[in-house]
């Protein structure tokens, strides 16, 4: 392992490891507290996001409840850090330390990946303990070049004799730190080679859109943006649709990419340099990831509207701050205008057809809640009719 690389992984000997558990406000688990270094942890920005514990060496089972060792697993192993099932999670926090399994002087006998309970449904430690980590993971460490290894997912604790603990080389907010560099110019050289004929194929516009999704979380108004770059001459599709490969290789061919707020920007996690403009329509007013991954790999990202232009909708459960929360913009027409100015569409605002759009994408959220639908219908109402004049917001009193 060359000298550079080994001062960004710390070295640990029979290391106990916990799964992770998510209670708000922070990750619970991973390495043991004792022995944990600091760049162990989960990270949101510069600030740690996760609290390691002692883990208990011994379990008690059997009939008569005797003090069991936890497994332990003889061996080098790498330590991976969490991963569960949720795809833009898996590229902006599952897979920042792997770079080490490219520096050839080490063998490891398996990578440790630990679950985690508390998100995606995982709210008991029997179902995490029947969950299965998701195969688009391991799809993405082939893609960028990864050598094949036993994957060990870790739900419940256990001890490695030999656990290399490699340094993040970014993270959510987070700088991508300068030792990293080198390593995503492998991956995009690898990407690059095994998917030349997809990127040749990838279109100049593209744009990914979430309005198939809504009821996940979104910016009301989401398809009628959607028909107009359509009309535009953009690329629109579905990303899921589309399969992994042809998504990364889109999204390292097009010249410009326009896209609703989500996990389809998150591939670009694993590029080091592109030629390509992001834009995008945000749908919560805390939503630098994007922005602060993208303008480290980029030639340009832009989002369309500006935070204080964002009005949040309670999500299907009631709540504001979640991931699946709903949004509608203060000023519709100053967003398509940014669209205008760009150059990236030619025709006219339409207000109405806007408006439209906008009760159309409520409808398709399902809502079940007579009391969220009522709120979210409130908030609608107070904004008003959207106007055709940027800088006028929604000013035209709903019927």
């Amino acid at each position: 392992m060359s000298v550079h690389a080994e001062k960004h992984i710390v070295t640990l000997t029979d290391a106990p490891v916990a799964p992770y558990h998510w209670r708000r406000p922070v990750f619970h688990g991973g390495i043991d507290v004792s022995i944990a270094p600091e760049h162990a942890r989960i990270r949101r920005g510069p600030a740690a996001h996760c609290a390691p514990f002692a883990v208990e060496r011994f379990t008690k089972g059997g009939f008569f409840r005797r003090r069991v060792p936890i497994p332990h697993h003889k061996g080098r192993y790498l330590y991976a850090g969490p991963l569960w099932n949720h795809f833009g999670h898996v590229m902006v926090d599952c897979i920042h330390r792997l770079w080490a399994l490219l520096e050839g002087s080490r063998s490891y006998d398996g990578i440790v990946f630990c679950g985690v309970q508390g998100l995606i449904g995982l709210n008991t430690p029997a179902r995490l303990e029947a969950s299965k980590p998701p195969g688009y993971a391991f799809e993405l460490m082939e893609l960028i070049g990864l050598p094949k290894l036993p994957v060990i997912y870790l739900t419940k604790p256990a001890t490695f004799e030999t656990l290399d603990v490699p340094r993040l080389g970014t993270a959510p907010r987070a700088n991508i730190a300068p030792f990293y560099r080198y390593y995503l110019d492998k991956y995009q050289e690898t990407l690059e080679r095994t998917l030349a004929d997809q990127i040749r194929q990838a279109p100049e516009r593209l744009f990914l859109g979430r309005s198939h999704i809504i009821h996940k979380g979104g910016a009301l108004g989401c398809s009628y943006f959607e028909s107009v770059l359509g009309r535009a001459g953009f690329s629109t599709s579905r990303p899921e649709d589309l399969g992994f490969k042809v998504q990364i290789a889109n999204l390292l061919g097009a010249k410009t990419v326009v896209a609703d707020e989500g996990s389809a920007l998150h591939p670009t996690q694993v590029f080091s340099r592109v030629e390509t403009d992001y834009l995008m329509f945000p749908r919560r007013v805390k939503n630098e990831i994007y922005g602060d991954a993208l303008t480290q790999r980029a030639r340009s990202f832009a989002n369309l509207a500006p935070p204080d232009g964002i009005i949040v909708l309670p999500d299907r459960y009631g709540k504001t701050s979640s991931a699946g929360c709903l949004a509608i913009y203060a000023d519709p027409a100053a967003v398509f205008h940014e669209l205008q100015r760009r150059g990236l569409v030619q025709e006219a605002f339409d207000p109405e057809a806007y408006y439209a759009a906008e009760l159309e994408d409520l409808s398709r959220c399902r809502q079940t809640n007579t009391e969220v639908l009522d709120e979210q219908r409130r908030i609608l109402d107070r904004r008003g009719r959207p106007s055709a004049v940027p800088g006028r917001g929604g000013h035209v009193p709903v019927a």
